[in-house]
């Protein structure tokens, strides 16, 4: 049962009381007192009651002003842990949309304050509140409008940034370059400026080359790029467009460091590939020459006997060895090239060029001593040649001068005289002829020498010459021979006859002296008969 039933139920108590005739004075004084500290009551329990209320929503604006400086407080720490100068387009999102959310909550907060504020006016009114209420809530205020405007601010901020800041195509244009020079870094940072096979260098160019297209088909990405950094440094605050300025510097000097590294390995690589391509045609010009002087000296044997084809071929040698003194200078430059290129060039290749020069070089020397000995052997054949035909010139001239001296002329000896003369004539011939035998000789031994060393096609020739040479003169000393003894005959005929004439003379001449003794003779028949038989004896 409340207070009040009560109280009424001692007032209904009391008025039966007195309807019945009890001491009703006292009663009703009684109960005067009573209603009136009833009344009383009733009023200090009310005054009571609007106290508490008033200390209940003190306390209830205490805890609503609590919350909201917390949820302020949550939104001002948050503001405060968050990177002031965000420049990735993603964090600026997010960090705006998360701004955005506070700043919206912190707007749906501005009614419940405004309520709290006339909760506040109406506590202030009651004049019973905390003198501090209306500081707080003014501290307070101030406080939510500070972070309110801050938040404000941010977002504004992040807005601006996000407005200035590069597009999706931007980002995705800076990360194709910066993944297309990644890679081409790398590809750089494998050394491929050696020297190699001339196939490999020249796929290594073609890569290099591809390259470089590359890097001109990404130019214009690079210079929008450069344009929408300009403009990011005109719209943006500064931080951001430095940041995004720093980035694209880095950018760019990558990209020329890479540009001019490209330059210079293309460059590199063509004036090597050019070295070796002249390098190798040097070798390959001078291994064709080689070869066919190889072939030459191989076929063109020396025509040894036959002194035009000699002259022809000591010729050709002498263009030979100007040829060698010519070229010479050439290998020079091959092996010089050669030493410059190995120190550029794969261990492998340069083992493999290091061979290959030593090899020509060798092969070389060798085609040199070659010519030069062929050149001698050509000079020496050359000068046998025409020393045995010189030779053999003379004695066939030698014989044929013979032959028409002493053998087709018609001689007539009128006087024994001549005769001598053409007989001494004819036994020096002889002893001529037969001196010349050693010279035949020693020409038969040289020709045939010439023939073992001569080409098929002059032996014949030189035989057949040979040949000629030996019976024509066998046949001349056959006829001086004949007519020597010839000669011979005649002149110890002659001689004979000459010796009977001598000894008929010196009888007629005995005779003739006689027959003057008998003339006379004086005396008688003895006498005359001795001189008769003088004469008889004589006769």
């Amino acid at each position: 049962m409340s207070f009040s039933l009560w109280l009424q139920w001692i007032y209904i108590f009391v008025k039966s009381v007195f309807l019945e005739g009890v001491n009703a004075d006292s009663i009703k004084q009684a109960s005067e007192q009573l209603n009136s500290r009833w009344i009383e009551f009733c009023q200090l329990l009310s005054e009571r009651l609007n106290w508490l209320e008033y200390q209940n929503n003190i306390i209830t604006f205490y805890n609503q002003l609590q919350q909201l400086e917390q949820m302020t407080t949550t939104a001002e720490n948050w503001l405060k842990t968050q990177p002031t100068t965000p420049s990735e387009p993603t964090a600026v999102k997010s960090q705006l949309k998360n701004c955005k959310d506070e700043v919206n909550r912190l707007s749906a907060l501005q009614p419940q304050i405004e309520r709290l504020k006339i909760q506040s006016i109406a506590l202030k009114e009651k004049g019973q509140g905390p003198m501090f209420l209306d500081a707080d809530f003014v501290a307070f205020t101030n406080h939510f409008n500070q972070v309110f405007a801050d938040m404000q601010a941010r977002e504004k901020e992040l807005q601006t940034i996000l407005d200035t800041l590069p597009t999706m195509r931007y980002q995705e244009t800076m990360s194709t370059i910066l993944t297309w020079i990644q890679q081409s870094e790398t590809k750089l940072s494998i050394p491929q400026v050696t020297v190699t096979e001339y196939e490999i260098m020249e796929q290594r160019l073609e890569e290099l080359q591809a390259l470089q297209s590359s890097l001109q088909e990404h130019q214009n990405d690079l210079n929008y790029l450069s344009t929408t950094v300009k403009e990011m440094s005109r719209k943006a605050p500064s931080h951001i467009s430095q940041r995004y300025q720093s980035e694209f510097e880095d950018i760019e000097g990558r990209w020329k460091k890479l540009s001019a590294q490209l330059n210079e390995r293309c460059q590199k690589l063509e004036e090597q590939m050019a070295k070796l391509r002249k390098l190798q045609n040097h070798i390959k010009t001078l291994k064709k020459w080689m070869a066919e002087v190889d072939v030459f000296l191989k076929d063109e044997w020396p025509a040894l006997g036959d002194s035009e084809i000699l002259k022809k071929q000591l010729k050709q040698c002498r263009l030979l060895v100007s040829d060698i003194q010519t070229i010479q200078p050439s290998l020079n430059s091959v092996n010089e090239g050669g030493q410059k290129i190995k120190t550029e060039a794969e261990p492998e290749f340069a083992s493999r060029l290091e061979t290959e020069l030593r090899e020509l070089n060798t092969q070389w020397d060798y085609i040199c001593r070659q010519v030069y000995a062929r050149k001698e052997a050509l000079k020496g054949g050359l000068d046998k040649t025409v020393s045995l035909q010189k030779d053999l010139s003379e004695m066939h001239e030698w014989m044929t001068q013979a032959e028409e001296e002493y053998l087709e002329r018609d001689f007539e000896y009128k006087t024994p005289d001549e005769l001598q003369t053409a007989v001494e004539e004819m036994k020096r011939a002889k002893e001529e002829a037969q001196q010349k035998e050693a010279k035949v000789q020693l020409l038969t031994e040289s020709v045939n020498s010439v023939i073992a060393q001569a080409p098929p096609a002059a032996q014949e020739a030189l035989r057949k010459e040979l040949d000629t040479l030996t019976t024509n003169y066998q046949w001349l000393c056959t006829r001086l021979n004949g007519k020597c003894k010839t000669l011979e005959e005649v002149w110890a005929c002659w001689h004979e006859l000459l010796s009977y004439l001598e000894k008929a003379n010196k009888w007629l001449n005995e005779v003739e002296l006689k027959l003057k003794t008998t003339e006379n003779i004086p005396g008688g028949a003895e006498e005359i008969s001795e001189v008769l038989s003088v004469s008889s004896e004589l006769i």
